[in-house]
């Protein structure tokens, strides 16, 4: 999805090069080579981007616009994964790729985040919000689910889950292929209406 032409800004020349790195990855392929290649170089792309290159206020003043499209990009590939594979185009390599690139995009739009935000930290005794809510850029939302307010928890719902301590980053990280997830927590709702996880702990 286009994000702005290219002009005499380097925040327009950001905006513009990560739109062109997007269309690569949702443009059509027929070839599970091909695709695994050009797969990988945007994942190379967006691992090589400099920020510095940039003036960092326009930067943040594009982040929201930026933050949306990647996960609008990564939308459009989850819900495109049937067609990949009913005109074979699923291969190990073409997964392996897929995933770095997901893993990548999600970065890329959280280090935008942090900085649409001035790296913002709760302050003493400030509680962090109910998770998927709010109206600012912290939750998005698959175009299936948009306009309908918070989204509620059911029970039964499975939640990929990242904690604060140390340990969870060792452990997102520990495995044959990273992650930014450390465990999952299935939501329990009681008869009285009350939300609770059920998850192992160490």
């Amino acid at each position: 999805m286009p994000l702005a032409e290219p002009e005499s800004s380097n925040c327009s020349r950001i905006s513009f090069e990560v739109s062109e790195l997007l269309a690569m990855v949702v443009a059509p392929a027929t070839d599970k080579l091909e695709l695994e290649t050009r797969l990988r170089q945007v994942y190379r792309a967006f691992y090589n981007l400099d920020l510095s290159r940039y003036n960092i206020h326009d930067v943040k003043a594009e982040a929201p616009r930026m933050m949306r499209a990647l996960f609008e990009t990564r939308v459009k590939l989850h819900d495109g994964l049937a067609d990949w594979r009913d005109n074979g185009l699923k291969s190990a390599g073409v997964r392996a790729a897929l995933r770095d690139l997901n893993r990548i995009m999600r970065y890329a739009g959280d280090m935008l985040g942090e900085l649409a935000i001035d790296h913002v930290q709760l302050q003493p005794g400030e509680k962090p919000r109910q998770a998927f809510t709010g109206a600012d850029h912290n939750t998005h939302v698959h175009p299936a689910y948009a306009g309908k307010g918070n989204l509620p928890f059911c029970s039964g719902d499975v939640l990929m889950v990242r904690g604060t301590a140390h340990n969870s980053a060792a452990i997102a990280r520990i495995g044959d292929v990273d992650s930014q997830f450390s465990h999952i927590a299935m939501v329990h709702i009681d008869e009285a209406g009350r939300h609770s996880v059920v998850e192992a702990l160490i």
